[in-house]
């Protein structure tokens, strides 16, 4: 008797696209109040990590929270 075989076939693709960085925010807040959100710093988006890094670096000194450096990858057609 013979069985179906399956098995994941990947290829890998270039694609161009374009790359932006930015500084995630996530305060701590008080667990008898509502939360707030996750947001983007300044919704400021750089071209390089290192101004996103420098973003951070001044805003941790006076925020209440974390703060970390995420890319948003865009697919270009």
């Amino acid at each position: 008797m013979k069985k179906m075989l399956t098995r994941p076939v990947t290829t890998f693709v270039e694609k161009l696209c374009d790359v932006k960085y930015y500084v995630m925010a996530d305060p701590y807040t008080d667990p008898h109040f509502r939360p707030d959100p996750p947001f983007v710093m300044n919704n400021a988006y750089f071209d390089t990590i290192e101004e996103a890094e420098a973003l951070k670096k001044e805003k941790e000194k006076g925020f209440f929270g974390e703060l970390t450096v995420c890319e948003l990858i865009t697919e270009l057609e």
